[in-house]
C-alpha cells in the first residue's frame, strides 16, 4: 500500500460502529427506547467491524433481559455465552434462568 493509498483511506469516514464508544451510546439509547432489534443490530455490526466486544455486565445484561422480553431466545445464546465465560459466579444461574443449557 503507498502513502497515498493509506491517507486516502484514513480520510474516508468510518461508519459509527467501528467507533465502539459511539456504538456503546447509540445502543443504550435505543435500549432505553425499546428497539432491541436496533441496538443488537449495532451490537453486532459492532463485532463484526472492530472483533469481540466485551460489553460491561449492565448493559449485556440489559441486552439481553430485553432480547428476551421480546421473544429473541435465538438471539441471546451467544451474549449470554458470553456473559457466563465472563461471569462466571453468576453465568450459570443466569443461563439457568432464561432456559438456555451450557
Amino acid at each position: 500500500m503507498t502513502r497515498a493509498t493509506a491517507a486516502a483511506e484514513s480520510a474516508v469516514p468510518q461508519p459509527f460502529y467501528q467507533n465502539r464508544a459511539d456504538a456503546l451510546l447509540l445502543m443504550r439509547d435505543h435500549l432505553k427506547s425499546g428497539d432491541v432489534e436496533a441496538a443488537k443490530l449495532i451490537y453486532d455490526e459492532t463485532v463484526q467491524a472492530t472483533g469481540i466486544w466485551p460489553l460491561s455486565m449492565p448493559v449485556l445484561v440489559k441486552l439481553i433481559q430485553e432480547l428476551m422480553r421480546h421473544g429473541q431466545k435465538a438471539e441471546t445464546l451467544s451474549l449470554v455465552e458470553d456473559f457466563a465465560e465472563r461471569y462466571p459466579e453468576y453465568g450459570a444461574h443466569l443461563m439457568r434462568k432464561l432456559g438456555h443449557t451450557a
